[in-house]
């Protein structure tokens, strides 16, 4: 198996419930206390490992089971793949606008 469910003669549901993932070889109904996905990521049903949300995006809680828990990065910030939080500022002399992937995306005006 390549994850996403479970083998467990006890219980006939077998797949991984949204919010959380399984693991191959997982032999136990996954729970939130165990196998909630991690901030930064999102798990949708049947998930074999969390799938990090997109750069320019963050998602600070866990059990996310949709693209759409991952909150775009306010103007000022940048994130990676994967980010729980927005914490890096963008670089002095540059602009980050809402969604940034980086630290130097748009470069200000020069003054005159």
């Amino acid at each position: 198996s390549l994850g996403g469910d479970w083998n467990s003669a006890e219980d006939v549901a077998g797949q991984c419930f949204n919010g959380t993932y399984c693991p191959s070889a997982m032999t136990r109904a996954p729970d939130l206390l165990r196998d909630a996905c991690p901030t930064g990521y999102y798990c949708p049903t049947a998930t074999p490992l969390p799938i990090a949300c997109p750069a320019g995006t963050y998602n600070p809680v866990t059990g996310a089971d949709d693209i759409d828990d991952c909150l775009e990065t306010p103007k000022g910030f940048y994130t990676i793949a994967g980010a729980s939080n927005y914490t890096q500022q963008c670089s002095p002399g540059y602009y980050c606008p809402v969604g940034s992937t980086g630290s130097r995306e748009v470069p200000c005006p020069e003054r005159f």
